[in-house]
């Protein structure tokens, strides 16, 4: 409480971070732990570095003139030389090196259209994707893959890797495809067409996929993509993001916060609870190397601190006592 009336904390669990504590922009892209304590979130335009003291805006000069919309950063990765790889949308793909010197691949290095995705794999191989396919960098520049089966789609949202060392392609509206070697294998709903724009792919130490689409939470079986409803875990809203935390408890952003699913309850965690926006953007999300947890929304970042966190079950119910009854004023 004070003079100007009263603020609610409505837990200890979350921090919240907006462009007033020093980020570039409220708006969080995507985000990525660059080494223990040192991080970079991606905004329209513009990188923000954060050592866990202090933000330092880093802006992306813009040479080819595109507005600040066509330079939103939608995805960043790191390669085994410390390297940073960035999507930028329509200027292509900007490669940062430790020093913090840019080098830019467009048009003029291989590269076609609007670029939605980077990715490094375990093997070190460095690829981009877009509106016009998958691209692989080598000797300078990128160049065009066309697996043995062409891919017929709208474009590719995010690349992920699979457990065999896969290539996943997260579809605009046609599901998944897996690449293995030259070999392509596509995944649909055939049922449900919101189905089938998918954002992000995810594989349990199990090896059980997980599938976040825009009609919710869904798996793979029997090459068709089929919701997940099962022992209480159901999520119908958009699912952009999901996480797995060092307690193996797996985290799914949404529309509106996120869900926490602990192999027997389901948790809807929201603004209300503490996180700084609604929507968790699908590569804005990770887990750091003390396994706190980031979000990156349409409204700021969020931090949520496991150490702080308590079971709903084991808050006491207020005690209440009657004091007083008054029935037609007696």
């Amino acid at each position: 409480t004070g003079f100007r009336g009263i603020s609610k904390i409505p837990s200890r669990r979350f921090q919240q971070f907006y462009d007033k504590d020093g980020l570039f922009d409220n708006e969080v892209s995507s985000a990525i732990e660059i080494k223990p304590g040192c991080f970079v979130f991606g905004h329209q335009g513009a990188l923000t570095f954060y050592d866990g003291n202090r933000f330092e805006p880093f802006l992306l000069v813009n040479p080819f003139r595109k507005s600040e919309f066509e330079t939103r950063v939608q995805d960043i990765d790191i390669d085994q030389n410390g390297n940073l790889w960035f999507a930028v949308s329509a200027k292509g793909v900007a490669r940062i090196d430790s020093g913090r010197n840019i080098t830019w691949y467009n048009e003029k290095n291989g590269l076609t259209q609007w670029i939605t995705s980077v990715l490094v794999t375990s093997d070190k191989k460095v690829y981009a994707s877009g509106n016009d396919g998958l691209f692989q960098y080598s000797d300078g520049r990128f160049h065009h893959l066309e697996p043995g089966e062409r891919l017929e789609c709208s474009g590719i949202r995010k690349l992920f890797e699979g457990i065999d060392g896969s290539i996943y392609f997260a579809l605009y509206t046609d599901g998944v495809a897996k690449l293995h070697g030259d070999r392509l294998t596509c995944f649909r709903a055939v049922d449900n067409q919101m189905a089938n724009s998918v954002y992000s792919i995810f594989f349990t130490p199990e090896g059980y996929p997980l599938i976040g689409t825009k009609a919710g939470l869904f798996t793979i079986r029997d090459s068709l993509l089929v919701r997940v409803d099962s022992n209480g875990l159901r999520i119908d809203n958009p699912v952009y993001l999901i996480l797995r935390d060092h307690s193996g408890d797996l985290w799914f952003g949404s529309d509106n916060g996120a869900y926490r699913w602990n192999g027997k309850r389901l948790d809807h965690l929201t603004v209300n609870d503490g996180f700084s926006g609604l929507e968790i953007n699908r590569d804005a999300g990770f887990v750091d190397h003390s396994g706190n947890i980031w979000f990156g929304t349409n409204n700021g970042l969020t931090k949520f601190l496991p150490e702080r966190d308590y079971n709903y079950e084991e808050i006491p119910a207020p005690l209440i006592m009657l004091k007083e009854l008054d029935v037609g004023g007696k």
